[in-house]
């Protein structure tokens, strides 16, 4: 089962439910880099105990985006800022 954490349309209208951006400090580490399709190689990545995947951006075919897993966001990552929407859209 997939499960969608992204902001849908009708969640910008009201300020409340609009999303924050969460910055976050990522010790150094070795992660997976895979290109689509991603989910096979991301269920693999994680059944060897990898950290995460870094895969080609979806808003950028230059760029990579760090998917840390769940279980290892508190090992390597350390939460700097917050800001709300209205600061950083």
């Amino acid at each position: 089962m997939l499960a969608s954490f992204g902001a849908m349309i009708d969640d910008l209208v009201d300020d409340k439910h609009r999303p924050d951006l969460q910055r976050y400090e990522v010790v150094e580490a070795d992660f997976a880099v895979p290109h689509p399709p991603c989910q096979g190689i991301a269920e693999a990545a994680y059944a060897q105990a990898e950290h995460g995947i870094v895969p080609l951006s979806a808003a950028s075919p230059v760029d990579e985006e760090l998917v840390i897993f769940d279980r290892d966001v508190a090992a390597l990552a350390v939460k700097t800022t917050r800001l709300t929407f209205a600061t950083w859209y």
